[in-house]
């Protein structure tokens, strides 16, 4: 009996300290590097764009300029505040069924946007017409936003939709690009309705850019989409509820990585479970 006294004093509660704490460390950063939810109803997506959609204005190069680039702690406030920012800049919604990838189309350039889905570069440009332009920042090998992009291929599809009408354009381009390479951002010279997706390719103050281009080969309205199509491109039946995306440890991550240091939280976690398992090892030597 002293025996199993001592196993699970000295030796299984040690080990459930370092495992559970290996766990939530764990899960904190799965949590920071996947893709939150965003699913929205059709009828709230509809109240969205008819809300947002007529505050579409210019934005001036000098607006663009201020955008920086966003560390992870910006990502975890933007995935805090994502309904919020929906309900304020979403007009519709953008799908690669391929890769799995759907996100918000946001009408308004701020940081907090770019990290929450794609955002209109120039949003006074009508969705199915020109050029359009959508950005999002890039968070090193984090698989949200527009990471996946540097998978897709010629030939592949993309939707986007304002929850009225459905624009499926098909992949022609996929390549890196300096930033001073600004021409494939203008309106088209020919009749082709394009799409452009653009991102940061690289770590931080990166000079280059991740370019996805699709020509338009189809339009339709929504209603002709199968549940199926809907539900890639994050459109439900029913009025959804966002869940929680983020947690103490993950916020605490984050931080951690943008300020290249542990958090004084995280280093007292891990000198607490260091001494409680040092004062574990000490009485195991004295009892024996």
């Amino acid at each position: 009996m002293i025996m199993i006294k001592r196993l699970v004093l000295y030796f299984f509660l040690p080990v459930l300290v370092i495992f559970s704490l290996t766990l939530w460390i764990y899960e904190g950063y799965n949590q920071l590097l996947k893709t939150p939810d965003t699913t929205v109803s059709l009828v709230e997506g509809q109240q969205q764009a008819e809300k947002n959609l007529p505050k579409s204005s210019p934005q001036t190069n000098d607006q663009r300029e201020k955008i920086t680039d966003a560390g992870m702690q910006v990502l975890v406030q933007a995935r805090k505040k994502r309904a919020e920012i929906m309900g304020q800049a979403g007009i519709g919604r953008i799908a690669i069924p391929s890769e799995n990838l759907d996100l918000p189309i946001l009408n308004e350039i701020t940081e907090l946007n770019l990290s929450t889905g794609a955002t209109m570069y120039f949003p006074e440009r009508h969705l199915g017409e020109g050029n359009v332009v959508l950005a999002s920042h890039n968070f090193s090998d984090a698989d949200v936003l527009l990471h996946r992009i540097k998978n897709v291929k010629k030939g592949t599809e993309i939707y986007l939709t304002d929850f009225t009408n459905v624009w499926i354009y098909q992949v022609t381009v996929n390549k890196i690009i300096q930033e001073t390479q600004t021409d494939i951002l203008e309106q088209p010279l020919n009749d082709e309705t394009l799409v452009t997706l653009i991102r940061c390719e690289g770590g931080t103050g990166t000079n280059y850019r991740r370019v996805v281009q699709g020509i338009l080969q189809k339009t339709m309205t929504i209603t002709n989409l199968s549940t199926a199509q809907q539900t890639k491109l994050g459109i439900s039946k029913k009025e959804t509820k966002l869940k929680k995306e983020s947690s103490w440890m993950s916020e605490q991550l984050a931080l951690s990585i943008q300020m290249k240091r542990p958090t004084v939280p995280l280093i007292l976690i891990v000198v607490l479970a260091s001494l409680f398992l040092a004062v574990q090892g000490i009485n195991f030597v004295r009892k024996n």
